[in-house]
């Protein structure tokens, strides 16, 4: 099944709930039971299961489209973990690294469920903070590294850094050290772009 994107921006649940992904998500579970779990739960592992990694999974997606997305009206303290993050389904990749950060976080701070409809907005908005210091330690995310070119009009090249560092990028010195590169924006006159390509 293929993942089709909401209008919405919310999660394709029909996708997260197939008989592919379910799977996938036991693969997941598997490793964690393995690797990771017994530190957190000993030998109370029961409770975690394909279908359990499912809905959190869903919840993450809801809860990040509502207040970290465009419907957050700007106010987003954070910015979104990538989708490809939530699609990673190999044993120690992305999805992995969300699943166990979500029952660390959930254990370090007396959650009694993983349930994030049950905690306030500020502790959900802790909880993807400590999932995304999680990812960018395991190399899993990283953060950009942005050039603005110096044609850029100087209010604009002031607002973009505002940005990149609002949400926890760097702006390069040099064009080589970036890995992202930022361009003026093109003007709208198409006689100016002509009188410009001379």
């Amino acid at each position: 099944m293929s993942i089709i994107r909401q209008k919405d921006g919310h999660p394709n649940i029909k996708f997260f709930e197939s008989i592919e992904t379910l799977n996938q998500f036991d693969t997941i579970r598997k490793a964690l039971q393995k690797k990771e779990l017994k530190k957190i739960f000993g030998d109370d592992q029961h409770h975690l299961t394909k279908d359990i990694i499912t809905q959190l999974v869903i919840q993450l997606l809801h809860f990040q489209e509502d207040h970290l997305g465009k419907q957050s009206n700007g106010s987003a303290p954070l910015i979104r973990i990538p989708m490809e993050c939530f699609l990673d389904f190999r044993e120690s990749g992305a999805l992995y690294t969300i699943i166990l950060s979500c029952y660390e976080y959930k254990n370090n701070n007396n959650w009694k469920k993983l349930d994030l409809s049950t905690h306030n907005r500020n502790e959900v908005i802790k909880l993807f903070q400590h999932i995304q210091k999680s990812l960018i330690e395991r190399n899993v995310l990283t953060l950009p590294i942005c050039y603005l070119r110096p044609d850029i009009d100087k209010r604009l090249q002031t607002q973009l850094k505002q940005i990149i560092e609002k949400n926890n990028g760097t702006v390069a010195e040099k064009e080589e050290d970036a890995d992202h590169i930022v361009y003026p924006p093109i003007t709208e006159n198409p006689r100016e772009i002509d009188i410009e390509r001379e």
